[in-house]
């Protein structure tokens, strides 16, 4: 292909990639917040969950993470039992999981 020459036309078109979905589980209200903010500011898609027992109908119901940010201590469920949970549930393990251990 010589200089300024265009491609021919495939016929297909291309869409840009769809924004990461992050859900983020953490009862701390700040930290939360934070997080939602930052991740916000970045173009990703987030959702929160306050209650370690509710992650898995979040997930499941309306959300389908890419990536969970998920507390290991809150109330209803710690991260730990959450993860058993979601492994229970079906959720695929491409949906990766990253422990707040402060």
């Amino acid at each position: 292909m010589k200089q300024n020459e265009r491609a021919p036309a495939t016929g297909i078109e291309h869409s840009a990639p769809r924004p990461m979905k992050i859900l983020i589980v953490e009862d701390d209200p700040s930290i939360r917040f934070g997080l939602e903010e930052v991740l916000g500011a970045e173009g990703y898609v987030t959702a929160v969950c306050e209650r370690g027992d509710r992650v898995v109908e979040k997930t499941l119901a309306d959300f389908s993470p890419d990536l969970i940010v998920m507390d290991v201590m809150m109330p209803g469920r710690n991260g730990f039992e959450c993860c058993r949970d979601l492994r229970a549930a079906g959720v695929p393990p491409a949906a990766r999981i990253r422990f707040d251990l402060r």
